[in-house]
């Protein structure tokens, strides 16, 4: 069995929000992916990493590129490297809006992006 993963990073992959945003933004996420509902199989994970970690697309993987000058190899869905990451499995939804993102960088306080994984 296979799974979707959509993830929220913060935009700088040094960056770490203050423990009441990030409780801000994991709600959202929540509520935007349908974790609230009680009859679904959406799981919401909260990562903190010491260091920037990878946070790929998994079989969506179709492009490497610098995350430095913006050069790439090919065309692929994105992927980030983060010291923060909200992870929905499984959402009931496509990716989030530019209007959704926008709501959840606000609640963080900080930019984000999103990553959809295929795994």
């Amino acid at each position: 069995m296979s799974d979707n993963v959509l993830s929220v990073i913060p935009t700088d992959p040094h960056w770490q929000p203050e423990r009441p945003a990030a409780d801000r933004a994991v709600a959202l996420v929540t509520a935007l992916t349908g974790g609230l509902a009680v009859d679904t199989d959406v799981e919401i994970d909260v990562d903190w990493y010491d260091e920037p970690a990878v946070v790929d697309s998994g079989q969506n993987l179709s492009r490497i590129g610098c995350p430095h000058c913006r050069g790439s190899i090919d065309l692929d869905w994105p992927c980030g490297f983060a010291r923060f990451e909200i992870a929905a499995w499984n959402p009931e939804r496509n990716p989030l809006t530019d209007e959704e993102l926008a709501a959840v960088a606000t609640a963080l306080g900080h930019p984000v992006r999103q990553i959809c994984a295929h795994i």
